[in-house]
């Protein structure tokens, strides 16, 4: 990269210190965990893109985005940085994807379009398989090594606003025709995730704590109050069911269709166990060394008895 774009990460990386669910320094190609190489690099950035490391493709903010996994416009700011890091943090912390073999062609015959797409998007990030789901209103295909999906245009307003009948992902080897709409895969997780569950998805826990990343691509997919009200308290802390639904004053449905969708969007933090029970309360007249104590700090704190 160039060295403006190099200083530029350099300095984002201290301002990050602490903002980051990882702590992330600069290091030689061979060490590091995650790369990053300049749009026009060449020979030079195909070798590292073949590799098995996550690469981030910085490219200039008036080009357009290249067919990428992982991409950054130049100049950046510092959230754009964190947000990318972020997904690739995901990507390699699941140990169980990185042991998870490729999906079988022959599919299940009770699996959905929804689990054959989680599933894809749990799988290694290295797939550059291209897989086809087949409907009565069309078909659309996706391929998850540059993040996007295929669809005819109007499918992709069905998508938007319905549940659509869809056959499980399979793994083809299908030329994509020039008809077809190019979209960013984020979006067809967020509304297959949306519109297909009426309560919680079946892989979240309804006792567990919650919390977003980042914000969603509120670009790509509608927002409204409840959302957005969601949204600025699950940035700052993790909350329960109870919690949210109090706080955004919603219904228990359009809170569990908004969190099914985050989790499939990779946005969502769960946290499964359910919260600590409240510690008992001792009665200090049934303890009398105790109830002594109590009473010689509400003393020496000025508080009365």
């Amino acid at each position: 990269m160039g060295a403006d774009t190099t200083s530029a990460c350099l300095s984002m990386l201290k301002i990050m210190d602490g903002r980051s669910s990882v702590g992330w320094t600069q290091s030689e190609p061979d060490d590091a965990d995650v790369l990053f190489v300049a749009h026009d690099g060449g020979a030079n950035r195909k070798h590292w893109e073949n590799g098995d490391k996550p690469c981030v493709v910085v490219y200039h903010n008036t080009e357009a985005r290249p067919a990428a996994r992982y991409t950054l416009p130049h100049p950046f700011r510092v959230m754009q940085l964190i947000g990318v890091l972020e997904d690739i943090s995901s990507a390699l912390g699941d140990t169980a994807s990185a042991t998870r073999a490729k999906a079988p062609a022959d599919k299940p015959q009770d699996e959905t379009f929804g689990h054959s797409l989680k599933n894809l998007l749990e799988a290694p990030a290295n797939d550059d398989s291209l897989y086809r789901s087949r409907g009565a209103q069309g078909h659309l295909y996706v391929a998850p090594a540059s993040g996007c999906y295929y669809i005819d245009p109007g499918l992709h307003q069905q998508l938007r606003s319905k549940d659509l009948s869809l056959s499980a992902l399979e793994e083809v080897n299908d030329p994509i025709s020039n008809q077809l709409a190019r979209r960013p895969i984020f979006e067809l997780a967020w509304f297959t995730a949306q519109h297909a569950h009426e309560a919680l998805a079946p892989w979240l826990a309804p006792a567990g704590q919650f919390k977003l990343k980042r914000w969603p691509n509120f670009g790509t997919v509608r927002s409204d109050r409840v959302y957005l009200s969601l949204c600025a308290l699950l940035t700052r802390q993790a909350c329960g069911r109870e919690q949210l639904l109090e706080h955004a004053q919603c219904n228990a449905g359009q809170l569990d269709r908004f969190l099914s969708a985050c989790s499939m969007s990779n946005l969502l933090i769960s946290d499964s166990n359910a919260p600590a029970p409240a510690p008992q309360v001792t009665n200090v007249n049934e303890n009398g060394r105790f109830g002594s104590l109590i009473r010689g700090l509400r003393s020496r704190l000025g508080l009365s008895s």
